[in-house]
């Protein structure tokens, strides 16, 4: 395909010495020229020529479409929240916020798809040299059966978040909606400023739900996968690198003959894991430049729809077990979102975290036997540098993806359902006592004027 053609393709990079199908999505609207044969060009070359024009034209128009479509939706949706938020509190609802916060989810996770595919279509150029740095770190560190893993890992995700997201919307569609039944749409047409459905089905809605926010949102999963697939590159590096330095040491704490040579060797194998660190440390700073915004923009809305759902399952009538179980099932999904996707991440931090201070060690130990040898030192390498930073993602610079986040976004959702429960129940209390001292209000006024 010619670099100049705007499409959606799947993006294969070479990693060392074999390629990984990385499920990751990229849109890509760049201008190229075609070339048009200069002697003297048959009929059936200009026709091939006008045809590869009008190719180039449909597919720069197909991510246009699919954007402008998953914004629209995710207008529909969030006004339609907004609109029952102002009607219920005309009404005098007393639980205005759960009413928006159980409306909302919808319009936000599409807008969350429309964010994640603009943000990677922002970045679209950063890709191919991720791939390029994660390819090297793979050669350097030697590992020949990893792109292997993570071809597996990749195709299993990509099966794995595209399944599970089709069975969540088709579960919830057999619950909620009527293909024959009238579309909800209609009351949203009267405040719209844009054009709406005035009159429809449901099956009209149900088309236009899957093209502008189901594929949206599954095609923004693989951009994660596409992250989660270059984190494990780094994990298996560092891993392995750890796994290297702990033989080391156990070599030398066994007796190891002490010689010019063996010392020369020790210092080749430092210098070499502290390039490969540095290395490491270099991908994951790319990677944070590129993904870091769509880090953010995914954990904090994931982590909003599932707080939204949340305020659905509190407010969802008593007795109603079917809504009871698709409430707390879409809790449980995109609460899995905000916390399952980023563990790659985590882990990566996790191995990264003892391999300075494992370094180290290992410096020390070369300096003493250079000490006790009579042998230069050699240079200190990338020690000094490597010791400073961490390997660590980050979304949007504020959210940091270490082995707390699990901890701290469980906690979060589970203390809103406990006070916005909480909550409720003293509402419905009150509001029980307001009935009640109503009605001996006027019993009482019934029973002076019967007297009188």
């Amino acid at each position: 395909m010619p670099p100049g053609r705007s499409s959606i393709t799947v993006t294969k990079p070479k990693f060392g010495g074999g390629y990984i199908r990385l499920s990751i999505i990229i849109i890509r609207l760049k201008n190229a020229p075609i070339a048009v044969p200069t002697s003297s060009p048959s009929a059936s070359r200009v026709r091939i020529v006008a045809n590869q024009h009008d190719d180039r034209g449909a597919a720069r128009t197909l991510p246009v479409i699919l954007l402008c479509g998953s914004f629209y939706l995710s207008y529909i949706q969030i006004g339609t929240a907004v609109y029952q938020m102002f009607s219920s509190t005309e009404e005098g609802s007393s639980v205005a916020l759960l009413t928006v916060l159980s409306d909302i989810p919808y319009g936000v996770y599409c807008m969350r798809a429309f964010l994640v595919l603009v943000l990677l279509l922002h970045k679209r150029d950063a890709w191919s040299d991720l791939t390029s740095r994660a390819g090297d770190l793979l050669s350097l560190s030697r590992l020949q059966d990893i792109p292997g893993k993570i071809t597996s890992l990749s195709r299993c995700l990509l099966c794995l978040t595209v399944c599970t997201h089709l069975a969540y919307e088709l579960i919830e569609y057999s619950y909620f909606w009527v293909l024959g039944g009238q579309s909800w749409l209609c009351n949203f047409a009267n405040i719209s400023v844009v054009p709406t459905f005035e009159d429809g089905n449901t099956w009209q809605f149900v088309c236009l739900y899957g093209c502008f926010s189901v594929f949206p949102f599954v095609l923004s999963q693989q951009v994660m996968v596409g992250a989660i697939a270059l984190a494990s590159v780094l994990q298996h590096v560092i891993r392995s690198v750890n796994e290297d330095i702990l033989m080391e040491e156990r070599r030398w704490e066994t007796g190891l003959p002490v010689s010019a040579a063996s010392v020369d060797d020790l210092r080749k194998r430092i210098d070499t894991w502290e390039y490969l660190h540095a290395k490491a440390l270099l991908l994951v700073q790319a990677m944070n430049e590129c993904f870091s915004p769509i880090f953010g923009v995914a954990y904090t809305l994931d982590l909003f729809v599932s707080i939204s759902f949340a305020a659905w399952y509190i407010g969802t009538a008593a007795g109603d077990h079917g809504e009871y179980a698709v409430s707390l099932g879409s809790v449980a999904l995109f609460l899995a979102y905000a916390t399952l996707l980023p563990m790659p991440f985590v882990r990566v931090h996790n191995v990264g975290r003892q391999l300075p201070g494992s370094l180290h060690s290992l410096r020390c130990r070369y300096k003493q036997q250079c000490s006790a040898g009579g042998w230069e030192s050699g240079s200190q390498g990338l020690e000094e540098a490597t010791r400073t930073y961490d390997l660590l993602f980050t979304g949007m610079g504020l959210i940091r993806f270490s082995s707390r986040i699990v901890g701290a976004t469980a906690t979060i959702v589970l203390t809103f359902l406990l006070l916005a429960g909480d909550v409720l129940r003293n509402l419905t209390r009150t509001t029980r006592s307001n009935k009640d001292a109503l009605q001996f209000n006027i019993t009482s006024n019934a029973s002076l004027t019967f007297q009188r």
